[in-house]
């Protein structure tokens, strides 16, 4: 992407940072590295042995271990969904 330049002239070049990862969160960083995504097969998330289910006010909230259990809605997961670091679990 081109950017004119008000003070010089010409025009600079913008990196697109949103493509790089560098705007993403920790979180984000995890899911993309691990390539979560939404399941196809029998493997997902709610089977997964690092999967942990968190019942606060009265709802249930779906956490993974490797990404991190905080009381933040960021670090949700989908059970429908999975990641290369699946592991089959007990449920």
């Amino acid at each position: 992407m081109k950017n004119y330049d008000l003070f010089q002239e010409g025009e600079t070049e913008i990196v697109d940072q949103t493509a790089s990862g560098i705007h993403l969160s920790k979180y984000q960083r995890i899911k993309a590295s691990n390539h979560y995504r939404k399941s196809t097969g029998v493997n997902k998330c709610g089977n997964c042995a690092e999967h942990l289910k968190k019942n606060m006010h009265g709802k249930n909230y779906h956490k993974c271990k490797l990404i991190g259990l905080s009381d933040s809605e960021a670090t949700d997961i989908q059970v429908g969904a999975v990641c290369d670091a699946h592991r089959l679990g007990v449920e």
